[in-house]
């Protein structure tokens, strides 16, 4: 059986016209050049449906969230949103940031061809220390 991952589509650039989620197969949403991709698709196996919510990541305020995962989920679905939204940069850096009660990973990305940088901001609040 497939383990299903609901992710918001304006999130991963899709042109949806409804407001209904977006139902993606993990086998389909990690691409299949990924290294160790048989071990990313091993941790969501058996596990309840994850949905992303949240915005932009371009603040804290619209923190990207990935609700109903755990915390080894969650490092990895940042790593695949970034494969997947921004797949021409590498991760720079990572600082977890605490405000209002809240956790925040800050991931900076960056472009190696042309030194962009970019600073996405992921709530992590509910997945701190879920295994």
């Amino acid at each position: 059986m497939s383990s299903v991952l609901y992710f918001n589509p304006i999130s991963v650039g899709i042109d949806k016209q409804d407001e209904s989620p977006l139902r993606i197969i993990a086998e389909d949403y990690v691409p299949k050049d990924m290294p160790n991709r048989a071990i990313i698709l091993g941790l969501f196996k058996g596990n309840p449906e994850i949905t992303l919510e949240g915005g932009d990541g371009d603040t804290k305020e619209t923190a990207i969230k990935f609700a109903g995962a755990n915390q080894f989920q969650g490092v990895i679905l940042e790593t695949v949103w970034r494969v997947v939204n921004h797949p021409d940069h590498g991760f720079s850096t990572q600082k977890l940031v605490s405000e209002g009660g809240k956790y925040f990973d800050v991931m900076t990305f960056v472009n190696p061809s042309t030194r962009e940088k970019i600073d996405v901001w992921f709530d992590v609040t509910d997945i701190m220390g879920k295994i």
